[in-house]
């Protein structure tokens, strides 16, 4: 019974934990960007036509690799 109540407890820290960090994270991105609908997109880590590569590392992480291909005119990058 002790087991159970220890277990109970410990998994109700890690909630409450999970919680704030997810609620310090949603303020500082708002602070960051100034648009709730970018930051609930970030939150859900949603990818979008003309989102900044800020917002795509903010929403995904940063990529394992990016494969740059230089044009004459601009500089093509895929994120892997």
């Amino acid at each position: 019974m002790e087991i159970v109540v220890l277990v109970v407890v410990i998994v109700g820290i890690w909630v409450g934990l999970r919680v704030l960090a997810t609620s310090r994270r949603r303020k500082w991105l708002l602070a960051k960007y100034a648009d709730a609908m970018i930051v609930e997109a970030i939150m859900r880590r949603k990818i979008w036509q003309g989102q900044s590569s800020e917002q795509l590392v903010d929403s995904r992480g940063r990529p394992v690799d990016v494969d740059e291909k230089v044009m004459k005119t601009r500089k093509r990058e895929v994120w892997k």
